[in-house]
């Protein structure tokens, strides 16, 4: 099986920043930090640039409050995930 790394960016200062802190620590703790997981917190993915003639994935990234450029990322591949609260209003979820 190939061996894979992970790097994790989020725009916010700590993981998880929806939870309690306390929590983004604990996950931080058993789940990050055993695993070959890289995190960068603080920044966002500014630019994206697909693989090409051989070439991989770039990722640049940007600090999110400076917006100055801090570094760019080689990758094999990129999945995108962003935090959204679902919008389920009217879909009457209450009576199930």
């Amino acid at each position: 099986m190939k061996e894979s790394w992970v790097t994790f960016i989020e725009a916010l200062d700590q993981l998880m920043p929806g939870f309690d802190p306390e929590i983004g620590k604990l996950a931080q703790r058993v789940l990050i930090n055993p695993r070959k997981i890289d995190y960068q917190t603080g920044v966002f993915a500014s630019k994206i640039t697909p693989a090409k003639d051989g070439k991989p994935v770039t990722i640049e990234l940007i600090d999110a409050k400076t917006k100055e450029p801090k570094e760019t990322l080689e990758v094999d591949a990129v999945i995108i995930a962003t935090g959204r609260a679902p919008f389920t209003q009217g879909l009457g979820l209450e009576n199930v």
